[in-house]
């Protein structure tokens, strides 16, 4: 039975699914170019907020099918972080900030989208 087509495949399908983790990623890497501080404090605040929740979202689903179960409700994680703010804090229901109207057209890492 170890060597059953059928069964590596499943194992596969099952193992795949469970690299998809969420990678919380340090500060340092996403560096906010050309952001004057308040907008950047604002944006890693918000940031913090959208990992939070996030985290809470994935907590209530069960061990083995947490990214599987996000992404079908919410979408993927890297599509969310391609949202603007307003809209990943609208898909996830999140309390927006004081002063969100400063962030609500970048995406995730602090780019400026159209």
């Amino acid at each position: 039975m170890a060597k059953s087509k059928k069964l590596a495949v499943f194992r596969n399908r099952s193992q795949s699914l469970q690299t998809i983790k969420t990678n919380a990623l340090q500060r340092s890497e996403i560096p906010p170019s050309g952001l004057n501080e308040e907008v950047s404090g604002l944006l890693t605040e918000a940031r913090d907020q959208i990992d939070a929740k996030i985290a809470e979202i994935m907590a209530r689903y069960p061990p083995g099918k947490k990214n599987k179960m996000f992404a079908l409700k919410y979408g993927s994680l890297e599509r969310i972080k391609k949202m603007t703010m307003k809209n990943i804090f609208t898909h996830l229901n999140i309390v927006k900030l004081n002063k969100f109207a400063l962030i609500e057209s970048l995406d995730y890492f602090g780019a400026k989208i159209q």
